[in-house]
């Protein structure tokens, strides 16, 4: 998928996802649903205890959001319990991040599109 100046690569049910930008920088950059983003505020805020279910996905993802200050936001589905992928907003640097022991509950401010 692309989006502005970049390629976005993943599949359903993964954490991570690859961003290329045209200029050949790449990341491996961690998702963050815009179900739970405040536009007016630029906050996120979520706890989701459902995430403890996997605690590989779930240290790699604490690991990404830590290291790179940045999240790819996803346009999900949410009728019914799990979400399906629809796409993505774009990419987000961040600041202020907040994340208990297991990161399963987290919030951050959103600063700028990269």
């Amino acid at each position: 998928m692309r989006i502005g100046n970049k390629e976005i690569r993943s599949m359903q049910g993964v954490w991570l996802v690859d961003v290329i930008w045209d200029d050949g920088r790449k990341a491996t950059l961690p998702t963050a649903h815009r179900r739970f983003f405040d536009s007016a505020t630029k906050r996120y805020q979520h706890n989701n205890a459902g995430m403890l279910k996997y605690p590989g996905k779930l240290k790699a993802w604490k690991e990404a959001i830590v290291k790179h200050g940045a999240v790819v936001m996803t346009d999900d589905d949410w009728t019914g319990r799990t979400p399906k992928q629809n796409g993505y907003s774009d990419v987000f640097a961040i600041t202020d991040l907040r994340l208990d022991d297991d990161g399963s509950d987290h919030s951050f401010t959103v600063t700028r599109w990269l």
